[in-house]
This record gives structure tokens, C-alpha cells and sequence, in this order.
């Protein structure tokens, strides 16, 4: 636990005070700029007209970089943090250190979108591996964003925009293949495509696939060499009507699948001695149906209906719950000697893992309608519901005799949402330079649960339990144009994540202290913000500061061997980021992003005292730079030479779970260097040699903690080759 840490106001006054310094004095008339697009508040708007945090990734940033998810982009973008799942599946986002310490039993803290599809879980930190195949554009959305996005935003959202159809004629096909090794590990290689084949006037059809084998690194006692080795593959089709000029519809389909040996946990040699019962596999398919019309000049509707059907099986180690075996089995475990007990099986439980597996069934519809009274007010109007079922079957498997008559941990639940929505936003300019924003959303949802639990022997238990959310949320933004080139904002927005249900009858265990259903939290962020651009154009900038206010947050309370979710205590938020590109010359830029963010609980509740941090994110600041050059070589062929390094701090964790040795851990950070090199002999082809970590940080980014006995070490040194043509 650590000691309560002052926020320094003074480096946000400076930040604040040089933002406007650069802003106020254009040195260059700014014409001929081109504007880069976004769909942050539902409608389309130039990104420096958006009062609030955006990052955009574009389709050339994501090339330049070679990145291939969004853990990969993450150093250009502030305030993001990816925790990379070691079982390959399930990456968790957090967005300005808001995110979820429930497990299974809370909803994310994070919206995910493609295109206008949902595509987040009823499942903590949970939504789909989005690969970043043929993508127009990335976009970030930081902050509450519960007014347009919902009740898993509450830390901000990620939107990932893929590639429409060509409707002019235009055909086309971009290839890549990669080849690439990991120091004391194993090869990979990655195949993708993607191109219109069919594009006429009224109807256009675009593919993409890809297929991918990155290398493992851990050598497993059960799964052999290189045993974290990862195959994915997915294939899209979208296909685009556009009947007249006011009308279109869209249809895209995604499928994806991987498989993986064993997780990533391992000693600090690389080794995992971890039990698993099984491979890793998930699965999914996700459509997506968008209808835009534009009714009239000033009004128009959008209609999106999406459905996603995940298959997910998870198998883990959980050795670190040896001892409840021994306690509640006497004799049954290699522990027996060290409680006094004698041996009572012929194959005492060395090892325990658990098999997890689930199915996800979720649709979805959003209709909104965007109108413009005027010049000057602009106004969104809309409706959402959301069918989710969550499906688990979890059990333990015990090593090296699963036939002993030793019984774990067994738990089968069906999880249900409905819910439904009804949202609104107004903006209106009352001159020039003066704009107010004001939005509300009323969302209900009930949660339920039918589940089948036993514990350590214990009589199966057949319970069901379901809450009811509702809420009112609001957002009011004030935004200041002090030209054309610079856009200062403040505002006040709310967030929500529902209450739900613990997936195991919490009250009979605990005999009434935790209750089998929690309720919702909420957050409040008041925020002030400046972007612009300057130097021409050629220096582009945005700052925000910001403070949240978080109540009845949902934190995990102990229970023996297991835990169960309730709303504990308050916490504050204290932070800034910035965010400056600079394109030096034409060929030559550079981009750096810094965030910090001071989050801590304000009281005492379970598990955490004040001033404790949040658990599993940085306790302070994250850091990002990049260079990239561009540079003639023979004739008409180029070169091209990109740097990227990223750090984040140290992560504290904190725990009272019972029988637990380790109750609090310090987590290192992520440190990494990439750099590429490529030479492309024309528009249509280039060849890139690259290295990943090329310092080969050695960050122990996860240390034993709780019932996970093991490391999780960052990747080691990878090397490899790109090549991509185009047609």
C-alpha cells in the first residue's frame, strides 16, 4: 500500500499556459489544410470542431508503424493502456486509469465499437480482439461518453472504422506477408489481403483477410517448447448499396478464430510449470447491418443492427488454491504433511487447473436521427436496446490424478441483459466562437443469472438472482473558437456502469455480508481541453485536464477461496495529458504523447485504505515518442526509417482475499523500443526489416500475486521482415 501523493497543479498550469501560448500566434496562414474527419459525437465533424479528447489513428499511421492490434498503436495515443491478456484472448483497455477489478461479474469500463456495431461483453475488460485488418481509421474517444455511447463508457471509448466499398469504378488489391522470429523463442510468419472486387455505380464489395502465427517464448512443462504460440486467422466482407444519392446500406460480416498452447505466465526463466487443462480458443462472428438516409436536406437517419456469437475456452492454472483442497479434502493434496494429515488418495493433487468455458450471444440496434435547424443548431435524437446471454461452464481439473474423487471448484451460470436506451444531444453556436452542448441519456437494463455452484465438496446449490439499472446521465460542454486554428472547451459529463449480479450465491456463503447482486457506479469529469494547430499547419497539439469524481465503485470482496463483487468506496481522479505532432519537413515528423493520472480511493473500504491506487494501471504517467523519416535513395526508390518507444510506470495491486500469501504487489512497467526500416522502390511495394523491444527490456509486468504463482515477462526481442504490394 502506498502513502497518499500530492497532484502537482503547477504542471497542469504550465501545460495549459504553453498550449495557449502556441495556439495564440499562428506564425503561417493556414489554408489548403487537410482535415481529418471523425464520428466521435455521432455525426461528422473535422476532429479540431470536437470539444473533447480524440486520438485518431489513420490507415497510413497504422502501416508506418506495422501495427497489427491496438496494444501495437497505443504509444502515440495518451492515456491509453492495453494489458495484453497472457491467455491470448480478452485484452484489457483502461482509458485514463478507469478501469475494472470484478472479473467476470461487472461490465467493462471501456465502449468498443466497429463501425456502428457494439462489440463489448457482459464481461469485465471483456470485448472481442479486434485485428487491425484494413482499417480507414482508428478513433479514442476520452472521458465519460455515456450520453451517446452507454453504460460501458465510462471511461471513454475505442471505435474502429473499417474500409467501405469503392462506388467508382475502382478496383484494387493490397497484399503483406510477414516473417518474423523472437529471441530464444519461436517463429512467426502473417499472410493479408484486401480489395474491392466489385465496384460499380450503385454496389461495391470489399474482402479482407488474414492469416497469422506469432511465435511463443514460454517453453511449458505440459505443452512443450515455444508453448504460448498463438494462430489466428480472420476474413471480412462489407459490402455497400447505394441506390440514390440520399440512401445507402451496408453490410458488413467478420469472422475470427485463434488458438493457443498454454498462457504466458512463466518463471523468470521462461518457463511455465503452470497446469492446464486444455488449449486456448476463441471464436466469433460479428454482423453488422447500417442503413443511412438522408431524408431530407437537413435531416437524417441512421439504423444499425448488429449481432456477435463468441465461443470462448479459457483453461488456467489456479495452484495457488492448493491449500483450500488440502483444508476442506484432508489427505487429498501434496500440501497433506504440512496441515498434520495423512496421505487419503493413491495420487495426491500436485496442480489445479480450471477449464473455462463460455458462449456469448449478443444483438443489438441503435436508430438515431441527426438534424441542423439553421446555421448554427445542430441536434442528434436516438434509441438503443441491447439483447445479451452470457453462458459459462467452469470446473477444476486436478493433476496428476483428475480421477481421485478430489472436488474443486464448479460453477455453470447463464447470464442475461436487456436493456434499452433513449438519448439526445443539442449543440448550438450562438456566433462564430461561442458554442454550448448539452445532452442526456436515460438508460434500464435488467441483469439476471440462473447458476450452479459447488465449492470444495460442497452440495451443488441451484440459485438465480437479477437487478434492475436505471439512470439519467448528462453532459454540458462549453467550446470557445479562438480561430480557426485553435478550439478551447469545458465541460462536465457523467458516466455509468450497471450493477449486476455475483455469478455464485455470495449471501448463503458469506451468510448475508455480501449480497448476490451489487448496484451501479458512477463518475463525474470535469474537464478543460485545448486543440489547434500551428506553424502552417505543420504543428498540431492537444491538452486536457481533467478531475473525476467515481462513487459506489465496484471493488472484489473476500470470500474463502473465491470473492463476490460489492460497491465499496469513493476514489478521485487527477490527471492531464497532451498530445503534439510536428512535421519537421515534408518527409520528417515527430509525435509524442504523455499522460498523467493520479487515481487513488478518497476512504477506506474492502480490500483498499485511502490513498491505495487503482489496482492493474499505472500509478502515474505513460510516455510515448515517435520519428518518422522518409528519405530518397536511387532513382525513383525511397527510404524509410521509423523509431517508436513507449513506458508506463510501475502498477500497484492490492488484495484481502483470505489464505492468500501475497496481498499486495508491485507490477513493473512496459518498456519498449521499436524501430523500422524499409525501402520502397515505387508507390506500390516496399520491403521493411524491423525489431520489436529492440533493447530487449526484460519488465516483469505481472509478479506472483494472489493465486497466480508465476510471471508475466515482457515479450522478448523479436526481428522480422515485411513486404506489401499493391495492384
Amino acid at each position: 500500500m502506498r502513502e497518499l501523493r500530492h497532484f502537482s497543479r503547477s504542471a497542469i498550469t504550465k501545460g495549459i499556459l504553453l498550449a495557449l501560448a502556441s495556439s495564440t500566434h499562428p506564425l503561417f496562414a493556414q489554408d489548403n489544410i487537410e482535415e481529418v474527419i471523425v464520428t466521435a459525437q455521432k455525426r461528422e465533424q473535422a476532429v479540431l470542431d470536437v470539444p473533447q479528447a480524440i486520438s485518431v489513428v489513420s490507415s497510413e499511421e497504422i502501416e508506418n508503424m506495422g501495427a497489427g492490434s491496438l496494444a501495437d498503436i497505443q504509444s502515440t495515443i495518451p492515456s491509453l493502456v492495453i494489458f495484453e491478456s497472457p491467455y491470448g484472448n480478452n485484452d484489457t483497455i483502461t482509458l485514463r486509469n478507469i478501469g475494472s477489478d470484478v472479473g467476470t461479474d461487472g461490465l467493462p469500463t471501456v465502449g468498443r465499437y466497429v463501425d456502428e456495431a457494439n462489440v463489448n461483453n457482459d464481461q469485465a475488460g471483456s470485448g472481442i480482439s479486434f485485428p487491425l485488418l484494413d482499417l480507414e481509421r482508428v478513433e479514442i474517444l476520452k472521458g465519460p461518453q455515456g450520453t451517446l455511447y452507454g453504460e460501458s463508457a465510462i471511461g471513454g471509448a475505442v471505435k474502429y472504422l473499417t474500409r467501405n466499398p469503392s462506388l467508382l469504378g475502382e478496383y484494387d488489391l493490397q497484399m503483406e506477408t510477414n516473417s518474423n522470429s523472437v529471441d530464444s523463442g519461436g517463429n512467426g510468419y502473417r499472410l493479408s489481403a484486401a480489395g474491392n472486387v466489385i465496384s460499380t455505380e450503385h454496389f461495391g464489395l470489399r474482402l479482407a483477410a488474414m492469416k497469422e502465427t506469432t511465435p511463443g517464448w514460454v517453453d511449458s512443462e505440459f505443452f512443450g517448447k515455444e508453448s504460448n504460440e498463438q494462430q489466428r486467422e480472420s476474413y471480412r466482407l462489407k459490402a455497400l448499396w447505394a441506390p440514390t444519392d440520399n440512401f445507402s446500406a451496408d453490410l458488413m460480416h467478420q469472422h475470427y478464430e485463434a488458438e493457443q498452447g498454454a498462457y504466458a505466465y512463466s518463471d523468470l526463466n521462461f518457463f511455465n510449470d503452470g497446469f492446464a487443462p486444455a488449449e486456448l480458443y476463441e471464436e466469433w462472428d460479428l454482423t453488422n447491418i447500417t442503413i443511412n438516409w438522408d431524408i431530407t436536406p437537413n435531416i437524417s437517419l441512421v439504423s444499425a443492427t448488429s449481432k456477435q456469437e463468441r465461443v470462448n475456452n479459457t483453461p488456467g492454472d489456479q495452484s495457488g488454491f492448493l491449500p483450500f483442497f488440502e483444508i476442506f479434502g484432508p489427505g487429498t493434496t501434496v500440501l497433506a504433511p504440512e496441515f498434520g494429515n495423512e496421505f487419503s488418495v493413491a495420487n495426491p493433487v500436485e496442480k489445479v487447473g480450471t477449464k473455462w468455458d463460455s458462449t456469448i450471444d449478443n444483438i443489438s440496434h441503435e436508430t438515431r436521427l441527426n438534424g441542423q435547424v439553421g446555421d448554427r443548431l445542430f441536434w442528434t435524437a436516438g434509441y438503443y436496446w441491447k439483447d445479451t446471454s452470457f453462458a459459462v461452464d467452469c470446473s477444476s481439473v486436478t493433476y496428476p490424478d483428475n480421477s481421485a474423487g478430489v472436488v474443486g471448484l464448479l460453477t455453470i451460470f447463464d447470464r442475461t441483459t436487456e436493456a434499452n436506451a433513449v438519448f439526445g444531444e443539442v449543440a448550438y453556436q450562438f456566433n462564430d466562437q461561442w458554442e454550448v452542448t448539452a445532452g442526456l441519456r436515460r438508460y434500464e437494463d435488467t441483469r439476471s443469472i440462473d447458476s450452479l455452484g459447488s465449492r470444495f465438496g460442497a452440495p451443488e446449490i441451484f440459485y438465480d438472482a437479477d437487478v434492475e439499472n436505471s439512470t439519467t446521465i448528462g453532459r454540458l460542454v462549453l467550446k470557445y473558437t479562438l480561430d480557426r486554428n485553435t478550439t478551447l472547451y469545458a465541460s462536465a459529463s457523467e458516466g455509468f456502469r450497471s450493477g449486476g449480479t455475483n455469478s455464485s450465491d455470495t449471501e448463503r456463503d458469506t451468510n448475508g455480508r455480501i449480497p448476490n447482486t451489487f448496484g451501479p457506479e458512477e463518475l463525474i469529469t470535469y474537464e478543460f481541453g485545448v486543440k489547434g494547430r500551428t506553424l502552417g499547419g505543420d504543428l498540431r497539439y492537444e491538452f486536457a485536464t481533467y478531475l473525476s469524481d467515481y462513487e459506489d465503485i465496484q471493488v472484489t470482496e473476500p470470500i474463502v477461496g473465491l470473492s463476490g463483487v460489492v460497491n465499496g468506496g469513493q476514489a478521485e481522479i487527477k490527471g492531464f495529458e497532451t498530445a503534439l505532432s510536428y512535421d519537421i519537413t515534408q518527409d520528417f515528423f515527430v509525435n509524442l504523447s504523455y499522460s498523467y493520472n493520479d487515481a487513488q480511493f478518497t476512504e477506506n473500504d474492502t480490500g483498499h485504505v485511502k490513498g491505495d491506487p487503482f489496482n492493474g494501471v499505472p500509478l502515474y504517467s505513460t510516455l510515448g515518442v515517435s520519428a518518422d523519416y522518409k528519405f530518397n535513395l536511387w532513382g525513383s526508390s525511397r527510404g524509410h526509417l521509423r523509431i517508436d518507444w513507449f513506458e508506463q510506470d510501475e502498477q500497484e495491486s492490492n488484495t484481502t482475499t483470505p489464505g492468500f500469501a501475497i496481498t499486495s504487489q508491485v507490477h513493473e512497467g512496459p518498456k519498449q523500443l521499436n524501430a523500422r526500416i524499409g525501402w520502397l522502390p515505387n508507390d506500390n511495394m516496399s520491403v521493411y526489416l524491423y525489431a520489436e523491444n529492440l533493447t530487449n527490456e526484460e519488465q516483469q509486468l505481472r509478479k506472483p500475486f494472489g493465486g497466480t504463482l508465476n510471471y508475466l515477462l515482457q515479450q522478448p526481442r523479436s526481428i522480422g521482415v515485411t513486404a506489401r504490394f499493391r495492384l
